[in-house]
């Protein structure tokens, strides 16, 4: 037991030595970026945080083994006395690990930013955010709206980074030539058309529920049900439910994960 937490200790110290070696320019533009929407939650709205989830589960996974992608540093592992699948135990360990850690702080601060409405500031008297815009149009808590959609984007957000994590494992140099910019093949317009399609829906979520899209009685029964589940024990019901999805989500990637990497050749 002594010797496997070791050796996992050992495996997410090299990972970890490895990310921040070389010049991998990525993750001071990652870190950039996150900074900036952590700002922009505090000046403009919370919601504009929701995009760390999702820019997490999108880029963490190429950021964490940009290096070892570019110099093709992954036949080390094959090298060395350890099993398969304790390196996906522990690159899954510090990937869920780091992103859990990391979604807390920023929930915390958007429920910080929520509190002290810094936005009020930056106009004449009370200037209401989407987020009091929607809670006052369905008459639920602010804290309800929010929590659902930042349940909403935490589990995309970790699903997306299980399946970038199963993706790498199967093929490195394909998953690497995806990552590299200008290459548009034909599995990037596909993740790149579910993301259109998700904020889309999104958008038209928005829209429904402020009352700017207007829709018939029979849809309109609809989002009153789900407004009320939503509106139920502060939103934390509903996003239990999308939290259990997005978990079952990541272990079958991680299930799928060690079955495919067993069977390929290194």
């Amino acid at each position: 037991m002594n010797q496997n937490r070791e050796l996992m200790r050992n495996i997410l110290r090299t990972d970890l030595i490895t990310m921040k070696g070389g010049k991998n320019g990525a993750i001071w533009l990652y870190l950039g970026f996150i900074l900036f929407m952590i700002v922009m939650g505090f000046i403009v709205s919370p919601l504009a945080g929701l995009y760390i989830p999702f820019l997490m589960g999108a880029f963490y996974v190429p950021m964490l083994f940009n290096n070892e992608m570019k110099y093709h540093s992954e036949r080390l592992w094959s090298l060395l006395p350890i099993q398969r699948k304790d390196l996906v135990n522990a690159r899954f360990l510090l990937s869920i690990g780091l992103y859990l850690a990391a979604n807390t702080v920023f929930y915390l601060l958007m429920l910080l930013s929520m509190r002290l409405q810094l936005w009020t500031l930056f106009g004449e008297g009370d200037v209401p955010d989407l987020i009091t815009i929607v809670a006052e149009k369905q008459g639920f808590s602010k804290i309800s709206f929010f929590n659902l959609c930042f349940f909403a984007a935490f589990s995309f957000g970790l699903c997306c980074m299980a399946s970038s994590l199963r993706k790498y494992f199967r093929n490195p140099e394909q998953f690497f030539s995806l990552m590299q910019l200008g290459s548009f093949t034909k599995a990037a317009k596909g993740e790149y058309i579910a993301l259109v399609l998700i904020l889309g829906v999104i958008a038209l979520a928005v829209l429904v529920i402020t009352g700017i899209l207007p829709l018939g009685a029979a849809v309109s029964v609809l989002i009153q049900l789900f407004v009320q589940l939503a509106g139920a024990a502060d939103g934390l019901l509903l996003g239990a439910v999308v939290l259990t999805i997005g978990a079952f989500q990541t272990a079958y990637e991680y299930i799928s994960t060690l079955i495919e990497y067993e069977k390929r050749e290194l």
